[in-house]
């Protein structure tokens, strides 16, 4: 085992070497120019990574919330529009849903839109995609100034509808839906 690991740093240490010579073979001090491309990814293959970032996010949020309120998850129910519907008994304080949204909903949005941004968009798209998330921004930064809108789905679902609209209308089926108490 340790000849093989011998062998194969000597072949790396060769390699590195080999490169480095041929790099430096040009004769008259001629540079080689290596160029890296960001490709643009296809808009199938953009809307796939972004709602990829927005199912984990959701996730994170709901799994959050199941370990925070000690719910389990037929402890609540969450319809296609982002309604919230608790079973009975199981509804965490008014209290506590305002600090999971300040705590743990807000920042996780921040985070989502933080590694939406960070994807390239596909060609001719940068606008679109700008849009949809400065409305999401102004959206959150409505949540973050005012907790008590997570004490009703329809405000938080209100705040991010603009986002929501230009998301679906981009192609997006995850990305803009709030669904965690």
């Amino acid at each position: 085992m340790r000849a093989l690991m011998k062998i194969r740093a000597r072949v790396g240490v060769i390699s590195a070497f080999a490169v480095t010579a041929l790099l430096g073979c040009g004769g008259g001090g001629e540079t080689i120019k290596v160029e890296t491309v960001d490709a643009a990814p296809s808009k199938r293959d953009y809307i796939v990574a972004a709602d990829t970032i927005c199912i984990n996010s959701e996730q994170g949020i709901r799994t959050e919330a199941e370990i925070r309120f000690k719910l389990g998850a037929d402890d609540f129910t969450i319809s296609p529009t982002g309604e919230v519907s608790f079973k009975p008994g199981r509804r965490p304080s008014d209290a506590e849903i305002q600090r999971f949204g300040e705590r743990v909903v807000v920042p996780a949005f921040r985070g989502q839109v933080a590694d939406l941004r960070g994807l390239t968009p596909p060609e001719g798209d940068r606008a679109a995609v700008e849009a949809i998330y400065a409305a999401a921004e102004r959206g959150i930064d409505e949540l973050e100034a005012d907790s008590a809108l997570f004490l009703d789905s329809a405000a938080v679902r209100e705040r991010l509808s603009e986002a929501r609209r230009l998301g679906r209308r981009y192609g997006f089926f995850n990305c803009g839906t709030y669904s965690a108490p």
